[in-house]
């Protein structure tokens, strides 16, 4: 494939399922620029830098959490004073854009002395990004990253082919055409997330055998949901804990809705 037909395919795949394809970025943002804090650290700093305390924000849809502190970078976190780090509510939480969080698995706990030290660890689950979204985006052929009108997308642009298929751990799985194949084989799959709210998922997935180039190889996704008024999260885990996506997905749902501390009934749902 030419290097110009490559660089088309990646912008399509980046476009319709909002993340990233870029080898280079993809996996020196996995491995370093999301660990680097992990660096020239020791257990004796862990306990130096822990607050115990949780960080309260509220987002522009005026959506407030309190983040447990395990869960949160606290050893950054503590030095920076205009971060409200409170067990009680403040009288004014800060806005931000959106929400981050790590989790381990299999517990889904979070930071601890152990995993504290571990510059590429396997078993964290990143939460890159929970922010409101628009409703506009469920609208037929909307752009943005509601699901269906994803996977329409894939198949409109011969991103996959909807005839070819296997299906793994309640999803539908589609080879992706490659543009990379030093990458080795790449999957999107495709199914539903919450039944409850009728909601789906798209997840890239790397799949075994996985190539020596990726390095760290993972599975990510971006999609809107219609909790609280809208809210568009974005996740990425190691890719050997694909058969576990279903827990990964409905425990970030459960931190979400046990953080809320929103008193404005209008959007705390």
């Amino acid at each position: 494939m030419s290097l110009k037909k490559t660089s088309v395919l990646c912008i399509l795949i980046s476009t319709i399922l909002l993340i990233s394809c870029d080898k280079t970025q993809e996996f020196n943002t996995t491995m370093t620029g999301s660990n680097s804090h992990k660096l020239n650290t020791s257990e004796n700093d862990f306990q130096k830098s822990w607050t115990g305390k949780p960080y309260w924000i509220r987002l522009e849809n005026n959506l407030v959490f309190k983040i447990p502190a395990q869960f949160t970078a606290f050893w950054i976190l503590k030095d920076h004073p205009e971060i409200i780090l409170s067990e009680s509510r403040p009288a004014s939480v800060p806005l931000v854009i959106a929400l981050g969080f790590s989790m381990f698995m299999p517990n889904f706990q979070g930071y601890t002395a152990d995993n504290f030290l571990n510059e590429f660890d396997e078993n964290e689950i990143k939460v890159l990004s929970i922010e409101p979204a628009s409703g506009a985006s469920t609208e037929p052929g909307a752009p943005g990253s509601y699901p269906p009108n994803q996977f329409y997308r894939l198949q409109k642009y011969g991103v996959i082919d909807p005839s070819k298929f296997e299906d793994k751990y309640g999803l539908r799985c589609y080879d992706e055409k490659p543009f990379d194949k030093d990458m080795g084989p790449i999957q999107i799959c495709y199914g539903m997330r919450d039944a409850s709210l009728d909601e789906y998922i798209p997840l890239r997935v790397y799949m075994p055998p996985y190539s020596v180039n990726a390095k760290f190889p993972i599975m990510q996704t971006t999609y809107f949901t219609k909790k609280y008024g809208g809210l568009e999260i974005t996740w990425r885990a190691h890719a050997k804990h694909f058969s576990h996506w279903k827990e990964i997905d409905s425990q970030i749902s459960k931190y979400i809705d046990q953080w809320n501390m929103t008193e404005d009934s209008h959007v705390s749902r």
